[in-house]
């Protein structure tokens, strides 16, 4: 059944083929021909017969166990053996040589100073020697090169706004803008006029004035201060309140500077001048901050020690700076004598000094104490030359000094040697040291 369906499909493609191919028009489809009947499953086919189960293989065999090895045989136990006679105890040795006797120990520390003694009695005052002979006044030095010009200085800050152009009160009144001017006096060689501004460019050393300018007034005070730090006794207001002046500048002295001029109704007008001090180089120092660019030397005996106020002994050494010369406020360098041996020299240096050129060193120095030894200025090249030398008791103040130092064979540096004296009464001090070229 199943094969003719499939043969009566077959003719009916056929036919439909030959109608088309030998129709010369197209073919319009016709209406769906009706389903045909769902065709019947075909006969299932028969399982085929399972194949044959191939033949086990045989198992080998096992193989033969070796035979195993002979034991040794154990040994003899050994016979033990019979113990050793003792020894006869042998002869004493000879007595040993005495040992070297021990070296001998260090010095004990130096036991602590003892109390101070009691003042001894005032001597009675010598007789008055007779007067010297005045000696021949020394002729006069050639006049040295002027220097050259200073770098030009940066510009200061503004100035306060002045007040209106009109009298403050009847008692305080304004001239101008209230002006403030530095006054330079006339120095060998060069002449320097008042200055109005707000920086005023000074040589190191130089003397200054700065100068408050109001309209004089009855019951009217002026009064100084540095702004930021403490004013230096050195500073003078005492001959004129408008004017305060600094007998030689130093760089400390750079700063602000205000003047307040106060009525007697207690109305305030204020200035402030600033001062630049210039030609500072590297072996300048006042040991306000440390020790600049002079250093301890490695070879001497004892080390200089920066301080404030007085030291540590009574009755020796300065009750204060140089610099700003009031109580603490200011530093300087000595040699504590307290823990002393005579003859112990401590040395501060310079750093190295062109031997082409003259120089004027400046310093301050305070010998105060009944066992002062020497103070001394050193030229050290290859060998050592004494420039300036000061030995004693030179009195509770401070004292200044100028050391002209003329060219030398080669480089160098300068030194400043303490040397120890026989008690703790013997401390000396140095500040403000400055080197300028040029004769001094």
């Amino acid at each position: 059944m199943h094969g003719m369906l499939e043969e009566l499909l077959h003719l009916q493609e056929v036919v439909l083929e030959t109608h088309c191919q030998n129709n010369s028009t197209v073919c319009e489809t016709g209406r769906k021909g009706i389903p045909g009947p769902k065709g019947f499953t075909g006969i299932t086919g028969s399982r085929g017969d399972l194949g044959d189960v191939g033949p086990q293989g045989q198992m080998g065999g096992q193989g033969d166990k070796g035979q195993p090895g002979t034991a040794g045989l154990i040994g003899e136990t050994g016979i033990a053996g019979t113990p050793g006679i003792n020894g006869a105890r042998g002869t004493p040795g000879p007595k040993g040589d005495m040992g070297e006797i021990g070296a001998t120990g260090t010095h004990g520390d130096m036991g602590p100073v003892g109390m101070k003694g009691e003042k001894g009695e005032k001597a009675a005052r010598g007789s008055k020697g007779d007067t010297g002979i005045p000696g021949q006044n020394g002729t006069n030095g050639a006049d040295g090169d002027l220097g050259s010009q200073g770098p030009k200085g940066q510009k200061g800050d503004p100035g306060h706004v002045g007040p209106p152009g009109v009298i403050l009160d009847k008692d305080c009144t304004c001239k101008g803008n209230f002006v403030s001017t530095t006054t330079v006096p006339t120095t060998i060689g060069t002449t320097k006029s008042s200055i109005t501004g707000t920086v005023d460019h000074v040589r190191i050393l130089d003397p200054v004035h700065l100068q408050c300018l109001t309209t004089p007034s009855p019951g009217q005070t002026i009064t100084w201060e540095k702004i930021g730090v403490p004013m230096s006794a050195r500073y003078d207001v005492t001959t004129d309140t408008n004017i305060l002046s600094i007998p030689e500048v130093y760089a400390y002295d750079t700063g602000r500077y205000r003047c307040t001029a106060t009525s007697q109704t207690g109305n305030t007008i204020q200035a402030t001048i600033s001062l630049k001090v210039d030609g500072v180089t590297q072996y300048d120092c006042s040991f306000e901050v440390n020790t600049c660019n002079w250093k301890q030397s490695p070879t001497d005996d004892l080390d200089w020690t920066r301080n404030s106020g007085p030291t540590d002994s009574t009755s020796t050494g300065p009750d204060t700076d140089h610099t700003v010369g009031r109580g603490k406020e200011g530093y300087y360098m000595y040699l504590e004598t307290s823990s002393y041996i005579v003859g112990h020299k401590a040395d501060l240096v310079s750093p190295i000094v062109d031997h082409t050129k003259t120089y004027c060193a400046s310093f301050w120095y305070n010998m105060n104490g009944i066992q002062i030894a020497h103070l001394s200025l050193i030229a050290k090249e290859n060998t050592e030359t004494t420039l300036w030398t000061r030995g004693g008791n030179q009195d509770a103040n401070w004292h200044s000094v100028r050391v002209e130092l003329p060219p030398r064979n080669s480089d160098y540096n300068l030194v400043f040697r303490a040397t120890q004296g026989n008690g703790y009464h013997g401390d000396i001090a140095i500040d403000d040291l400055t080197v300028r070229e040029g004769n001094c």
